[in-house]
């Protein structure tokens, strides 16, 4: 995107807006699932079973972000493998 200075939700909004995103608060939801499987400890099994379960179905929805930005990347003209 090549733009500095811009908060997570802006850039998240520009994304949505490019139509690469269907929801940047989606997206949001899916960072604050993932924040609280990697940094808090969660003592009912129950609990971190149903969270597990939730980052599971939400792991497809972010694989098909992820093909849509490629799908993009690529009628930009940038080959495989480019990173950075």
């Amino acid at each position: 995107m090549g733009q500095k200075g811009q908060s997570l939700i802006d850039i998240l909004n520009q994304i949505e807006r490019m139509g690469l995103l269907d929801s940047a608060q989606t997206w949001l939801t899916w960072r604050n699932l993932r924040s609280r499987l990697i940094h808090e400890y969660v003592e009912n099994p129950e609990e971190f079973a149903s969270a597990l379960n939730t980052a599971n179905l939400y792991a497809g929805e972010l694989i098909a972000v992820a093909e849509h930005i490629h799908t993009w990347l690529q009628t930009l003209g940038l080959k495989e493998g480019w990173v950075g």
